[in-house]
């Protein structure tokens, strides 16, 4: 089995439990970042898309479990999103000012990660929001990997870790979905 089969409609059919945590979570990277535009890869329902595009943030997103996670989101947030596989290249349009990642990475092969990492770094101008698990504990998760190894893979690509950025962020995600050791942050140069 391939690791883009996992992801059918009970997998997305469940991930509504999260919507009020997730909105909790964009309304504070709202406060961290004050983004015009927001990438969000591995979107999943939209949940966070919801909340950015709400207050007037463009939005864009995209997820391997597109044609299940389709079936779940808001109609307005429909239009930005789409599907794709993020273990190949992707080249949006333009750059985003906050590009988001949360809990993805862990879901990619580990001969993906790289170009996971350049995904990320390829759409940004501004800042990255990254967290990744680093338990195979949950559904999918088949590459875990402590913060470091996501660190020195972002770094590679370019991107600069904000450790008091960090630290900052992770102090206000407090205990919502267990971020608070995940969550990394990263500025492209120049922003």
């Amino acid at each position: 089995m391939k690791y883009t089969d996992t992801y059918g409609n009970k997998f997305f059919r469940r991930r509504h439990k999260f919507e009020q945590a997730e909105q909790e979570i964009a309304q504070i990277l709202i406060e961290h970042f004050n983004p015009v535009s927001v990438l969000d890869l591995g979107c999943g329902i939209g949940s966070f898309l919801n909340l950015f595009h709400a207050r007037g943030i463009e939005v864009a997103g995209c997820d391997v479990g597109y044609s299940h996670a389709v079936k779940y989101m808001q109609p307005e947030i429909i239009p930005h999103t789409f599907g794709f596989d993020l273990g190949t290249p992707l080249q949006m349009p333009k750059k985003y000012d906050l590009v988001m990642s949360v809990e993805v990475a862990e879901h990619l092969p580990e001969e993906a990660a790289g170009q996971f990492c350049q995904n990320i770094v390829s759409n940004a101008f501004g800042w990255i929001f990254l967290t990744a698990s680093n338990t195979s504990a949950g559904k999918g998760h088949i590459n875990p990997q402590e913060n470091q190894y996501w660190i020195e893979m972002m770094t590679a690509n370019g991107a600069e870790y904000q450790q008091h950025k960090t630290n900052l962020l992770r102090e206000d995600l407090g205990g919502l979905m267990g971020l608070k050791k995940l969550a990394m942050v990263f500025k492209m140069e120049g922003a």
